[in-house]
Protein backbone atom coordinates (compact mmCIF):
# COMPACT_ATOMS: atom_id res chain seq x y z
CA UNK A 1 0.00 0.00 0.00
CA UNK A 2 1.88 3.30 -1.25
CA UNK A 3 1.22 6.31 1.31
CA UNK A 4 0.28 9.55 -0.12
CA UNK A 5 4.17 10.68 -0.14
CA UNK A 6 6.33 7.32 -0.09
CA UNK A 7 9.85 7.44 0.11
CA UNK A 8 10.82 6.74 -3.27
CA UNK A 9 14.30 7.32 -3.65
CA UNK A 10 17.46 8.17 -1.24
CA UNK A 11 20.94 9.49 -2.62
CA UNK A 12 24.31 8.82 -1.52
CA UNK A 13 26.02 12.33 -2.62
CA UNK A 14 29.47 12.15 -2.82
CA UNK A 15 31.86 14.65 -2.84
CA UNK A 16 32.07 16.42 -6.32
CA UNK A 17 30.51 13.78 -8.11
CA UNK A 18 27.21 15.77 -9.49
CA UNK A 19 25.68 15.78 -6.73
CA UNK A 20 24.68 19.72 -6.76
CA UNK A 21 23.00 19.08 -10.29
CA UNK A 22 21.34 15.69 -9.07
CA UNK A 23 19.80 17.62 -5.59
CA UNK A 24 18.31 19.82 -8.42
CA UNK A 25 16.67 17.24 -9.88
CA UNK A 26 15.73 15.72 -6.87
CA UNK A 27 13.53 19.33 -5.62
CA UNK A 28 12.13 19.85 -9.29
CA UNK A 29 10.58 16.17 -8.90
CA UNK A 30 9.53 16.23 -5.51
CA UNK A 31 8.75 19.74 -4.36
CA UNK A 32 9.28 20.38 -0.60
CA UNK A 33 9.77 16.42 0.23
CA UNK A 34 13.01 16.41 0.22
CA UNK A 35 15.43 15.78 3.22
CA UNK A 36 18.87 17.27 3.03
CA UNK A 37 20.70 15.60 6.09
CA UNK A 38 23.70 15.96 7.45
CA UNK A 39 25.53 14.90 10.72
CA UNK A 40 25.19 17.90 13.17
CA UNK A 41 28.62 15.95 14.53
CA UNK A 42 31.72 17.87 12.31
CA UNK A 43 33.96 14.93 12.65
CA UNK A 44 33.05 13.47 9.61
CA UNK A 45 31.51 10.48 10.79
CA UNK A 46 28.13 8.87 9.20
CA UNK A 47 24.72 9.58 10.50
CA UNK A 48 24.11 6.01 11.92
CA UNK A 49 20.63 4.71 12.29
CA UNK A 50 19.65 6.00 15.67
CA UNK A 51 20.15 9.31 14.98
CA UNK A 52 18.04 9.05 12.00
CA UNK A 53 15.13 7.30 13.63
CA UNK A 54 15.15 9.61 16.73
CA UNK A 55 14.43 12.73 14.21
CA UNK A 56 12.74 10.97 11.52
CA UNK A 57 10.29 9.77 14.52
CA UNK A 58 9.77 13.60 15.63
CA UNK A 59 9.97 14.72 11.55
CA UNK A 60 7.77 11.55 10.08
CA UNK A 61 9.57 10.21 7.10
CA UNK A 62 6.23 9.38 5.41
CA UNK A 63 6.26 12.66 4.73
CA UNK A 64 8.88 12.98 2.36
CA UNK A 65 9.76 11.21 -1.10
CA UNK A 66 13.71 11.64 -1.09
CA UNK A 67 16.39 11.98 1.23
CA UNK A 68 19.78 13.37 0.51
CA UNK A 69 22.97 13.20 2.80
CA UNK A 70 26.75 13.14 2.21
CA UNK A 71 27.57 11.12 5.06
CA UNK A 72 24.92 8.53 6.13
CA UNK A 73 24.52 4.78 7.04
CA UNK A 74 23.08 2.78 4.13
CA UNK A 75 20.82 1.38 7.16
CA UNK A 76 19.02 4.44 7.00
CA UNK A 77 18.01 4.38 3.77
CA UNK A 78 15.68 0.64 4.26
CA UNK A 79 12.64 2.39 3.71
CA UNK A 80 13.30 4.15 0.09
CA UNK A 81 12.18 2.12 -3.02
CA UNK A 82 15.92 2.74 -4.41
CA UNK A 83 18.69 3.94 -3.38
CA UNK A 84 21.29 5.56 -5.68
CA UNK A 85 25.02 7.63 -5.82
CA UNK A 86 26.81 8.90 -8.86
CA UNK A 87 30.18 7.87 -9.49
CA UNK A 88 33.22 9.85 -10.98
CA UNK A 89 36.55 8.57 -12.70
CA UNK A 90 38.62 8.58 -9.23
CA UNK A 91 41.19 10.92 -10.45
CA UNK A 92 38.96 13.21 -12.02
CA UNK A 93 37.37 13.60 -8.97
CA UNK A 94 40.55 13.79 -6.76
CA UNK A 95 41.65 16.57 -8.58
CA UNK A 96 38.01 18.62 -8.77
CA UNK A 97 37.61 18.17 -5.07
CA UNK A 98 41.62 19.14 -4.74
CA UNK A 99 40.64 23.05 -6.78
CA UNK A 100 37.39 23.36 -5.15
CA UNK A 101 38.88 22.90 -1.30
CA UNK A 102 41.96 24.84 -2.44
CA UNK A 103 39.58 27.54 -3.59
CA UNK A 104 37.78 27.67 -0.28
CA UNK A 105 40.71 27.27 1.67
CA UNK A 106 39.81 24.49 2.94
CA UNK A 107 42.79 22.80 2.28
CA UNK A 108 46.03 25.20 1.61
CA UNK A 109 48.92 22.82 1.10
CA UNK A 110 49.84 20.81 -2.32
CA UNK A 111 48.18 18.05 -4.35
CA UNK A 112 50.87 15.75 -3.49
CA UNK A 113 49.77 16.37 -0.17
CA UNK A 114 46.03 15.73 -0.74
CA UNK A 115 47.04 12.32 -2.68
CA UNK A 116 48.67 10.86 0.53
CA UNK A 117 45.49 11.75 2.44
CA UNK A 118 42.10 12.00 0.66
CA UNK A 119 42.29 7.83 -0.47
CA UNK A 120 39.46 6.18 -1.33
CA UNK A 121 36.85 8.38 -0.66
CA UNK A 122 33.99 7.16 -2.98
CA UNK A 123 34.24 3.60 -1.34
CA UNK A 124 34.69 4.69 2.52
CA UNK A 125 32.10 7.55 1.86
CA UNK A 126 29.34 4.58 0.49
CA UNK A 127 30.43 1.74 2.74
CA UNK A 128 30.97 -1.87 2.35
CA UNK A 129 27.00 -3.05 2.81
CA UNK A 130 26.15 -0.63 0.04
CA UNK A 131 28.89 -1.60 -2.45
CA UNK A 132 28.08 -4.91 -2.23
CA UNK A 133 24.33 -4.82 -3.12
CA UNK A 134 25.04 -2.31 -6.19
CA UNK A 135 25.65 -5.64 -8.58
CA UNK A 136 22.91 -7.83 -6.86
CA UNK A 137 19.91 -5.68 -6.18
CA UNK A 138 17.80 -4.37 -8.50
CA UNK A 139 16.92 -1.26 -6.59
CA UNK A 140 20.29 -0.32 -5.70
CA UNK A 141 22.47 1.04 -8.31
CA UNK A 142 25.27 4.02 -9.11
CA UNK A 143 25.22 6.06 -11.92
CA UNK A 144 28.05 8.29 -13.65
CA UNK A 145 28.73 11.73 -14.13
CA UNK A 146 30.84 11.06 -17.18
CA UNK A 147 27.31 10.28 -18.53
CA UNK A 148 24.94 11.46 -16.28
CA UNK A 149 22.30 12.07 -19.23
CA UNK A 150 22.00 8.28 -19.88
CA UNK A 151 22.41 7.41 -15.89
CA UNK A 152 19.28 9.10 -15.13
CA UNK A 153 17.43 7.72 -17.73
CA UNK A 154 18.58 4.20 -16.23
CA UNK A 155 17.47 5.28 -12.63
CA UNK A 156 14.59 6.63 -13.81
CA UNK A 157 13.56 3.25 -15.59
CA UNK A 158 14.33 1.70 -12.33
CA UNK A 159 11.96 3.92 -10.29
CA UNK A 160 9.45 3.02 -13.06
CA UNK A 161 9.37 -0.65 -12.15
CA UNK A 162 8.09 0.49 -8.81
CA UNK A 163 5.40 1.96 -10.53
CA UNK A 164 6.64 5.67 -10.11
CA UNK A 165 6.72 7.81 -13.09
CA UNK A 166 9.61 10.50 -12.21
CA UNK A 167 11.29 13.14 -14.08
CA UNK A 168 14.81 13.66 -12.84
CA UNK A 169 15.82 16.01 -15.69
CA UNK A 170 18.34 18.37 -14.91
CA UNK A 171 19.59 21.82 -16.54
CA UNK A 172 21.90 21.79 -19.44
CA UNK A 173 23.76 24.10 -17.95
CA UNK A 174 26.04 23.50 -15.00
CA UNK A 175 24.74 24.32 -11.44
CA UNK A 176 28.02 24.12 -9.66
CA UNK A 177 30.85 25.23 -11.76
CA UNK A 178 34.27 26.15 -9.80
CA UNK A 179 36.97 25.88 -12.57
CA UNK A 180 38.59 29.03 -13.49
CA UNK A 181 37.60 30.27 -9.74
CA UNK A 182 40.88 28.96 -8.52
CA UNK A 183 44.67 30.58 -8.44
CA UNK A 184 46.85 27.84 -8.64
CA UNK A 185 44.07 24.87 -10.19
CA UNK A 186 45.74 21.91 -11.03
CA UNK A 187 44.58 20.20 -14.08
CA UNK A 188 44.45 15.90 -14.39
CA UNK A 189 46.46 16.39 -17.85
CA UNK A 190 49.50 18.06 -16.65
CA UNK A 191 49.90 15.45 -13.64
CA UNK A 192 53.49 13.72 -13.30
CA UNK A 193 53.60 10.08 -13.74
CA UNK A 194 54.69 9.70 -10.68
CA UNK A 195 52.00 11.24 -9.30
CA UNK A 196 49.47 9.56 -11.57
CA UNK A 197 51.53 6.27 -10.13
CA UNK A 198 51.24 7.09 -6.56
CA UNK A 199 47.15 7.98 -7.01
CA UNK A 200 47.07 4.59 -8.94
CA UNK A 201 48.67 2.56 -5.90
CA UNK A 202 46.48 4.43 -2.93
CA UNK A 203 43.30 4.30 -4.74
CA UNK A 204 42.69 0.84 -5.67
CA UNK A 205 39.35 0.23 -3.84
CA UNK A 206 38.18 3.10 -6.04
CA UNK A 207 39.13 2.38 -9.12
CA UNK A 208 37.92 -0.93 -9.05
CA UNK A 209 34.79 0.48 -7.26
CA UNK A 210 34.46 2.31 -10.43
CA UNK A 211 35.52 0.09 -13.24
CA UNK A 212 33.33 -2.79 -11.55
CA UNK A 213 30.45 -0.81 -11.30
CA UNK A 214 31.08 0.50 -15.38
CA UNK A 215 30.69 -2.71 -16.74
CA UNK A 216 27.47 -3.63 -14.38
CA UNK A 217 26.10 -0.61 -16.17
CA UNK A 218 26.94 -1.32 -19.64
CA UNK A 219 25.52 -4.59 -19.07
CA UNK A 220 22.46 -3.77 -17.54
CA UNK A 221 21.81 -0.64 -19.41
CA UNK A 222 19.54 -2.19 -22.72
CA UNK A 223 17.64 -4.86 -20.77
CA UNK A 224 16.31 -1.61 -18.06
CA UNK A 225 16.11 0.85 -21.02
CA UNK A 226 15.21 -0.53 -24.16
CA UNK A 227 15.44 1.93 -27.19
CA UNK A 228 18.59 4.41 -25.85
CA UNK A 229 18.93 6.28 -28.67
CA UNK A 230 15.09 7.56 -28.26
CA UNK A 231 15.23 7.93 -24.94
CA UNK A 232 18.26 9.81 -24.94
CA UNK A 233 16.20 12.45 -27.45
CA UNK A 234 13.46 12.59 -24.68
CA UNK A 235 15.46 13.30 -22.01
CA UNK A 236 17.03 16.13 -24.21
CA UNK A 237 13.78 17.84 -24.32
CA UNK A 238 12.70 17.65 -20.71
CA UNK A 239 15.89 19.26 -20.28
CA UNK A 240 15.80 22.19 -22.23
CA UNK A 241 12.42 22.33 -20.25
CA UNK A 242 13.97 22.36 -17.05
CA UNK A 243 16.48 25.03 -18.07
CA UNK A 244 13.52 27.38 -17.75
CA UNK A 245 12.86 26.29 -14.16
CA UNK A 246 16.87 26.71 -13.34
CA UNK A 247 16.64 29.96 -11.30
CA UNK A 248 13.71 29.12 -9.25
CA UNK A 249 15.63 26.43 -7.11
CA UNK A 250 19.09 26.62 -8.48
CA UNK A 251 20.51 26.79 -4.91
CA UNK A 252 18.41 24.49 -3.31
CA UNK A 253 20.43 21.58 -1.47
CA UNK A 254 23.53 23.03 -2.46
CA UNK A 255 25.00 24.04 1.05
CA UNK A 256 23.65 24.88 4.78
CA UNK A 257 21.26 26.51 4.73
CA UNK A 258 19.39 23.97 2.94
CA UNK A 259 20.78 20.91 5.18
CA UNK A 260 18.71 20.00 8.34
CA UNK A 261 21.77 18.21 10.84
CA UNK A 262 20.81 15.22 12.73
Amino acid sequence: MQSEYPNILAFMHLYKCGGTTFNWALQNAFPSRVLYCENKDSSGSRIDIEKFISYTSLDSLKKYSAVSSHLIDYKCLSEFSVVTTILRDPLSRLVSAYNFDFYRSMFTGTFDQYIDIYVNMMSKALGSEFINLLSSSDSRCALFLEDLDLSIIYLESMIKLYGYDVNLAFPSLRLNISKGKVPQAVSKHVLTDDQKKRFRFLNRDDIDLYRQQSEFFKATLPKLCGDIDSSRREFSTRKLLADEKMSLIKSYGQGPAHFVYI
